[in-house]
């Protein structure tokens, strides 16, 4: 209970304000500027983020500060986005956006370029769709579970991980009832206050895993570890030297660009059916809490998968899950019948949940696992390779 507690708590804020982020940046930037425009975000804004903070959180590993200070130092540039967000860019987002600019150059370029014009325009949106993406990466691949992987052993971790993954599933629930009581995107003030309220609560969990925990735990917190200056090249190297680290990238990668195309075809078939802001939130927070209920029996049951049919049967259920419902959206979609277009965006939902919820209970798990009897140096760098690529 002495990690499972701290842990469990982190776990639980963390996926909170994710849930949060998540759904607002997809709820603003969609009915914006459209689905079209996910596809630009995600490789010309996101990918060269991503890549950004893992040299920033190199740097920073470099410093050999406590993990608390990292943590600090880690989180607060997203923080300070978030916060001038909801309380300059969004209010003047009329006057701060160039307006008239994808009709003037629309003209010049080919219509599949016409989402990048969007992203572009709505800037100060695509500025908090890239900070809000980021979230998910550096606090929850990296951080957590970096700290989850260096208190747990392979033994605690069996019982441990499936447990402390309800209590974020919970945050799932909580998060997106809490969504539809602030509906309204006048709202955005208190959900940005409430994503930093929870950081704060995050960060005094960390500090207290550093202080009670680490010192107990089975890796020595003080041992220092000599690392040459973070570059993209080193990353390539670690997922070169590990063929175990490799073979993480390419589920992660495989996991990643399969459900961000399913993503992107489904998103946009929900915009059509529900085009106002609102409305679009209010049903990706339905969509929230039944990913939150489904991955909490799936969690009850994932201790169970993985003591009793192994590793490969848990890590494989989810690309099953993806593939067979991805399917049924695909083939309604499809068929070209505007009656069918309900039909589509159900299926799409039902994807969404069985997807997410079969990664978080099984998937993410069974990818940690691998980490742990890694080495201190293969997990920080094979984790900051592979989760942020």
């Amino acid at each position: 209970w002495q990690k499972l507690a701290p842990l469990a708590l982190i776990f639980f804020c963390a996926t909170f304000n994710h849930t949060l982020l998540v759904n607002l940046k997809d709820a603003i930037m969609v009915t914006s500027g459209g689905a079209e425009t996910l596809p630009f975000l995600a490789s010309c804004v996101v990918l060269p983020a991503s890549l950004g903070f893992f040299v920033l959180y190199g740097r920073i590993l470099d410093l050999h500060l406590p993990r608390s200070s990292s943590f600090a130092l880690t989180v607060a540039p997203l923080l300070a986005v978030y916060a001038g967000f909801a309380a300059f860019l969004y209010p003047a987002a009329d006057i701060l956006h160039p307006h008239g600019f994808v009709a003037k150059f629309a003209p010049l370029l080919p219509i599949g370029l016409h989402g990048l014009l969007k992203v572009v325009e709505n800037w100060t949106f695509s500025l908090f769709f890239c900070v809000a993406e980021l979230w998910g990466a550096v606090v929850i691949s990296v951080l957590f579970w970096t700290l989850a992987n260096e208190v747990c052993t392979v033994k605690e971790a069996k019982t441990i991980y499936p447990l402390m993954g309800i209590a974020a599933n919970v945050a799932l629930v909580a998060a997106g009832n809490f969504m539809k009581a602030n509906s309204e995107l006048s709202c955005l003030r208190v959900l940005v206050a409430t994503v930093m309220a929870l950081t704060a609560v995050i960060f005094g969990a960390e500090v207290f895993v550093e202080r009670r925990i680490a010192v107990d735990s089975h890796i020595d917190p003080a041992a220092g570890i000599k690392k040459k200056k973070a570059k993209l090249s080193d990353a390539v190297a670690v997922l070169r030297s590990s063929p175990m680290i490799f073979a993480l990238s390419l589920m992660v990668i495989s996991y990643g660009v399969g459900h961000r195309l399913f993503e992107f075809a489904w998103k946009g078939q929900l915009r059509m059916l529900y085009p106002s802001a609102m409305a679009y939130q209010g049903v990706l927070a339905d969509v929230s809490i039944a990913t939150g209920y489904v991955t909490i029996a799936l969690m009850v049951s994932g201790r169970f998968i993985f003591q009793y049919l192994g590793w490969a049967t848990a890590a494989f259920i989810t690309p099953t899950v993806l593939m067979l419902f991805g399917g049924a959206f695909f083939l309604f979609t499809l068929s070209g019948n505007p009656a069918t277009a309900k039909w589509a965006v159900l299926a799409g939902a039902v994807t969404q949940v069985f997807a997410r919820s079969s990664k978080f209970s099984l998937f993410d798990p069974a990818k940690e696992m691998a980490y742990i009897q890694m080495s201190r140096a293969e997990k920080r760098q094979g984790k900051a390779a592979v989760d942020l690529i």
